[in-house]
This record gives C-alpha cells, sequence and structure tokens, in this order.
C-alpha cells in the first residue's frame, strides 16, 4: 500500500497545520485556503514521537498539546509556492500549488498539484511529480476528481469519494488503481505548539486501495491533521502512525511565509535576490520570454530546456551577470507542442518552471 502524503496536501498548506484547535469553534470556507499567485511559504521537516495524549480521541473542545515537538531536528528545507493556473495542462484546474524539496545538494524534489476551486469544494485533478535536474516525471491523475475540502468545513463534516487513479511515467500509463477515501472533521478544540495556542478543526482522512488479490479494500492509510484559520503557517502534522496513547509518531513542518511579490518593482540592487518568473506568454508560440533577477555582486547564470521526458534541448543562456533585473527570450520554432521546463542555475540556487508550447 502506497503511503498517501499527498491525498490532503492541496492549496495551500498553510491552513493545514498541526497547530491548533482549545479556543472557539470554526468554521473553514474555500477563502481561508486560496493564496494569492506568487504566495511563498518555507518548510522545515522533523519527527515529533511519543506525544502524550491519544490522537484517535474525538470530540469537543479538545486539546491537543504537540509543544514537544520544539525537540525536532530541522530537516531539508522545503518551500510550497502558489502559481498561476494558466500554466496547468488542465483546463479545469483554477489552481496550481508547486511544492519543493532538496533531496540531497544540487537536487530537488517537485510536486505540482492541479486542482478545481470552488465555493463549496477543492477537488484535486492530478498531481506532477519530478526533480530539478530533471530526469523522469511521474504524473497522477484521478477520475472523478477527489474532493479534499467541502465547505463550509466544520465539526462533523464528513464525505467520502470513490475513484480511479492512473499513474503515468514519462507519458506513458503504467498503472490503474481503485480507491477511495473517507474523510471527516471528528474534533474541534486548540492545538498547543511551541509558537503558540490556534483554534483549530481536527480532520480525519482514510485512504484505500482496492486488492484484486483479496478481492477487496486493504486497510486504510490513516493520517490526521489539524486545520486553522490562521494564514501564515505555524505548523502541520501528517502521515501519523500510531498504536495508542504516547506512541504517536508523525511529521512536522514548521514554516514561516512570506509573499513573493514577483510583479513588484526593485527600487534598488539592495533589494533584489535570486527569482525566476514565470515566463511569458504562457502558453506561447513560438517565442515566450523569461525574467530572472540576481542580487548585487558577479554570477554566473546558466538557463537550460528539457522537454517533457527531462532531455536537455537547449542552453539559453550561460553568462556572467552582476546584479539587476533580466529577461531573455526563448524561440522554439523548431520544436513540436508540448511541455518544457526551464531551469536557471545561480551558484547554489536552482529553480524550475514549466512553459507550454502550443502550436
Amino acid at each position: 500500500m502506497k503511503v498517501r502524503f499527498y491525498s490532503i496536501i492541496v492549496i495551500s498548506l498553510q491552513t493545514l497545520l498541526i497547530s491548533v484547535s482549545s479556543l472557539a469553534q470554526i468554521v473553514v470556507n474555500s477563502d481561508d485556503l486560496i493564496m494569492d499567485i506568487g504566495y511563498e511559504s518555507t518548510f522545515y521537516e522533523g519527527n515529533c514521537d511519543n506525544v502524550t495524549f491519544d490522537v484517535v480521541a474525538t470530540g469537543a473542545d479538545y486539546y491537543w498539546d504537540f509543544s514537544c515537538a520544539d525537540t525536532i531536528s530541522v530537516m531539508a528545507p522545503a518551500s510550497e509556492k502558489t502559481i498561476d493556473p494558466v500554466v496547468s495542462t488542465y483546463p479545469d484546474a483554477n489552481s496550481l500549488t508547486r511544492w519543493e524539496m532538496e533531496i540531497q545538494p544540487g537536487f530537488n524534489y517537485i510536486r505540482d498539484t492541479h486542482a478545481r476551486v470552488t465555493s463549496s469544494a477543492v477537488q484535486m485533478i492530478a498531481y506532477e511529480m519530478y526533480s530539478n535536474p530533471a530526469s523522469s516525471v511521474i504524473l497522477l491523475e484521478f477520475d472523478p476528481y477527489v474532493n479534499s475540502f467541502v465547505f463550509p468545513l466544520t465539526y462533523q463534516s464528513n464525505w467520502s469519494d470513490d475513484y480511479t487513479e492512473y499513474s503515468y511515467h514519462n507519458g506513458v500509463i503504467d498503472d490503474t488503481i481503485e480507491c477511495k477515501t473517507e474523510r471527516i472533521a471528528d474534533g474541534w478544540g486548540t492545538v498547543k505548539t511551541p509558537y503558540g495556542e490556534y483554534a483549530s478543526l481536527r480532520l480525519r482522512v482514510l485512504d484505500y486501495e482496492w486488492s484484486d488479490d483479496t478481492g477487496g479494500w486493504e486497510e486504510p492509510d490513516t493520517s490526521y491533521y489539524w486545520m486553522t484559520k490562521e494564514h501564515g503557517v505555524v505548523f502541520m502534522a501528517g502521515g501519523c502512525q500510531y498504536s495508542g496513547p504516547g506512541s504517536l509518531s508523525a511529521y512536522i513542518r514548521y514554516s514561516e511565509a512570506e509573499p513573493v511579490g514577483l510583479g513588484r518593482d526593485h527600487s534598488s540592487d539592495s533589494e533584489l535576490k535570486f527569482e525566476l518568473a514565470q515566463n511569458y506568454p504562457n502558453p506561447f508560440n513560438p517565442s515566450t520570454k523569461i525574467k530572472y533577477s540576481v542580487p548585487a555582486g558577479v554570477w554566473n547564470v546558466k538557463i537550460k530546456i528539457y522537454n517533457f521526458l527531462g532531455e536537455e534541448v537547449s542552453i539559453l543562456l550561460n553568462e556572467i551577470k552582476q546584479g539587476g533585473i533580466y529577461e531573455t527570450e526563448w524561440n522554439a520554432e523548431d520544436y513540436s507542442s508540448g511541455c518544457f521546463f526551464y531551469e536557471i542555475q545561480i551558484g547554489s540556487f536552482r529553480d524550475v518552471k514549466k512553459m507550454i508550447l502550443m502550436k
């Protein structure tokens, strides 16, 4: 059985927190989950073991004390950014978020979440998982779309979905799995963290896969999430493995969020930072512009283009630049329609984005 950490992580991780709830009961709506394009959060992961309360307990006005998490070890930093959904290859997608984590120096894992957001639900359409530098691409599509959230979300809200998961590797389908998910907001109250206390809803998620060998559903993966209306994530826990009081093991995420303001004017070099903007126009035919910035100093800037299979097709730029804002252009006249990736490397800084050539 696959551990489905991705099953709930959608739109803005900043609302899915292991942080909060003994304050007033809250109601979560779609506006609490949707972040402006360009909003970015930085996360640090660690482990939280041997929590002393019964995480499975349900009910009203509960108090979840995760203050022990102040001793977690900081692991690989990760970031999540809200991307302009116009670059999504799915017409129904009006929300696109990118989660990126450095697995080892110079190698990042990236997951793009394509979703459809309405006032009544957040529906998962697909996940794309790839790496930077580019290697293989794994794509998971859901039919029908999966309701990660329904609104208004309040205590005792519950829903379930049956769906088929189609798995592709480098554009070729390699697996089809019958799945179902059951979700219930089974508690509300206060979550205590080393950073404060927050009013929260606790969401229990059960993800099942069908087994052809047994002719029935396998035991579900169970995860618990604490949701808050606070923007600017403080804490999150998920993927809980639980066997009784005092034996909760979970991965923990702490983050500080900052709006990156890709469109703002930089009034001086001292305000500049390493930054790669989304290409424009996108989709494009046959040329598109790519804007980037570098801080004060002298830097070797490289921009490379990759196709959907992760194969390098062009070295667009390999030049020495001083601090400033720059723009370069890629002409794809000799290439067929499809999905391409462009990667920038400036010293230890790397970023990658997707663009669509549509002829």
